[in-house]
């Protein structure tokens, strides 16, 4: 999921129908919280509101190419934390 030109992971057992189904619910009720995930053992809580880009894309993944082929932050650093990852 891609919110604000920012790039979010959605929990694997998370049909992508029903988060965008809940997303524009809670727009349309003035905002909330997305739970999404940013690392293996770390997840944000993310607010969106109107007037946010939101994108969902889904890709399919075999186990094999969960093996980054290089080094380093899987994910660009997030402007909603306080700390760096690395």
């Amino acid at each position: 999921m891609r919110i604000d030109g920012r790039d979010y992971l959605l929990p694997s057992d998370d049909d992508p129908e029903t988060v965008m189904a809940n997303v524009t619910a809670l727009v349309r009720a003035g905002g909330g919280f997305v739970e999404t995930v940013r690392t293996m053992d770390r997840t944000v809580s993310v607010f969106v509101s109107a007037g946010m880009s939101l994108s969902v894309e889904v890709t399919e993944i075999d186990g094999d190419s969960l093996e980054a082929e290089e080094e380093g932050a899987w994910l660009v650093q997030s402007a909603f934390e306080a700390y760096d990852l690395e």
